[in-house]
């Protein structure tokens, strides 16, 4: 870092303008927010210039959907404010923790990596959202889904929440602090309205083709989408191959492996979701479902490995 750089950081943490030291604010800084639901992945993008600086990615849980409804929208949106406390209330009465229904947790009743239940005290001073307005169908723009931290990290990576988007308490704080870090601090529980709302969409690729890998994830939502169709499509879409069409993938690839896989990945898919769904709504301590089911939900393959034979 040189001096002017060091001199801007240090003038704009004594303002409260940055919560993070290693994060500069260049100028005519540009964001912009894409999660991709049934990869749970959330990617900040910094464009400087109207070029691409910095990419960030977070895993997130995202909406239950599907059986119990309560999806994450498929849209549009904005980013509008910066939380830097956010509470949670009881959905319901629980008799058994002594609560009733909207009343503050002050307790998590979680797990730890090893799946070990825990009763915490609820990290408020740790707990961050970014306040959203998400498109609906009707056009109307909904407030009603927040970004925030979780304290059940074991729910990341899966459909697990009533719509908003979960992150893991630590990588809150960092993508809180990285989101409009000039936005200027109010009151430790106030929210900060950004002056330039930042845009949101998230996406539904249950198909990608990256880095010359294809990448399947699950129909979380029951779109009932055909991976066939979107394999061809992405790949047309990725660059990989120069001047490569519809027509030139079937001389290229075994595309009956490739419909093989697929269907395989769907019955895996299905197998894992479910149980993951019906795990989720039992009572603590019987809903943490097994890690290795995220991993269930999706597969990776090597492009080179339905290149047909040279002939």
């Amino acid at each position: 870092m040189n001096r002017r750089d060091f001199m801007k950081a240090s003038a704009m943490l004594s303002a409260g303008l940055v919560l993070d030291p290693q994060i500069l604010v260049p100028e005519h800084l540009e964001q912009k927010v894409l999660v991709n639901i049934p990869s749970y992945e959330l990617k900040l993008f910094n464009y400087v210039g109207n070029k691409l600086n910095e990419q960030f990615t977070f895993m997130v849980g995202v909406g239950r959907g599907r059986y119990w409804r309560k999806p994450t929208p498929i849209t549009t949106g904005q980013i509008i404010d910066k939380r830097p406390m956010i509470h949670f209330f009881f959905e319901h009465d629980k008799p058994e923790r002594g609560a009733k229904k909207g009343e503050v947790m002050y307790d998590t009743w979680t797990f730890d990596d090893q799946g070990n239940s825990l009763k915490l005290p609820m990290p408020y001073d740790k707990m961050r959202g970014l306040g959203t307005l998400m498109k609906m169908p009707s056009g109307y723009m909904n407030p009603g889904y927040v970004i925030h931290s979780t304290s059940d990290a074991f729910t990341i990576g899966l459909p697990c929440s009533n719509g908003c988007i979960r992150v893991g308490i630590d990588d809150m704080l960092r993508l809180y602090d990285l989101v409009a870090p000039d936005a200027k601090k109010k009151g430790p529980r106030e929210q900060i309205p950004l002056k330039s709302p930042i845009p949101l969409e998230t996406l539904y690729d249950v198909v990608e083709v990256k880095e010359n890998k294809l990448l399947l994830h699950a129909d979380i939502y029951n779109k009932e989408i055909d991976y066939f169709k979107e394999f061809q499509t992405r790949l047309v879409e990725s660059h990989i191959f120069q001047s490569l069409s519809h027509d030139s993938v079937e001389k290229i690839f075994d595309l009956e492996k490739v419909k093989k896989e697929i269907a395989d990945s769907q019955e895996q898919f299905k197998d894992a979701h479910k149980k993951i769904l019906l795990t989720l709504i039992k009572e603590f301590p019987n809903n943490y479902p097994d890690p290795e089911l995220k991993t269930r939900l999706h597969r990776t393959y090597k492009l080179k490995d339905f290149f047909k034979p040279e002939t």
